[in-house]
């Protein structure tokens, strides 16, 4: 973007650019979202770094970060298999698209923080996932978003229609699921707190789903996965 090249306009060391866009040096190519992770494919003038990526960190973003991340590498002299086994045995940060299991239900904890950028990227990847049963969404409220608030959680019931069902929790739920309803999404519904999202999931999902858990993580979304 335009502050990445102003940034690099006035640096007098050597610039390596990565990511998605044609003009990086290291190039993002194709990205497959698989249940254990991410694959992605890098062009870059050193040949010895081309090829597939794997990294259990879940979402097209974490595709960009790796790229930046083995740029660095590069640029500091690592070898480039040690480069790409460090990658592949990253570990999952807690609560941040982390593959859980419970109830025979396939559960993505995303419940540490949410803001409206991160709510749009955790749905978009939940949208493009491989699912033998349906995607669910459970969105909590977004925190500190001032005079935002009421756009973001519309923004987010609207990205959350490519989905199969939608549950909004808590303040702000009836924002979320009527842009949802608006956007042409049928199943969706709200809860007050964790406990009435815990009883409408018990009624709703079904082995073979994956739901997503989206939320500040003042919303306490995470309390579903300990009692279901």
């Amino acid at each position: 973007g335009p502050w990445v090249k102003a940034l690099a306009e006035r640096s007098q060391a050597e610039v390596i650019t990565a990511g998605f866009g044609p003009t990086n040096d290291w190039r993002v190519e194709t990205v497959r979202l698989m249940e254990e992770g991410t694959v992605f494919t890098i062009k870059t003038p050193e040949a010895e770094w081309c090829g597939e990526y794997r990294t259990p960190l879940l979402g097209k973003p974490q595709a960009g970060n790796a790229a930046l991340a083995l740029a660095a590498a590069y640029a500091v002299g690592v070898n480039p298999a040690k480069a790409r086994k460090g990658l592949a045995e990253s570990p999952v940060p807690a609560m941040r698209m982390q593959w859980q299991e419970a109830g025979g239900v396939r559960w993505l904890n995303d419940a540490y923080n949410a803001n409206a950028d991160s709510v749009l990227a955790s749905l978009a990847t939940l949208a493009e996932l491989d699912c033998r049963g349906q995607r669910i969404a459970v969105i909590g409220a977004m925190a500190e978003l001032g005079e935002h608030t009421a756009e973001a959680h519309a923004e987010a019931g609207a990205a959350a229609a490519a989905l199969d069902g939608l549950l909004a929790v808590g303040e702000h739920a009836e924002v979320t699921a009527e842009s949802s309803r608006r956007a042409g999404l049928e199943r969706v519904a709200t809860a007050a707190d964790v406990d009435e999202a815990i009883a409408a999931l018990r009624d709703w999902v079904v082995p073979g789903d994956v739901v997503l858990l989206k939320a500040s993580r003042a919303a306490r979304l995470d309390e579903v996965l300990r009692q279901f």
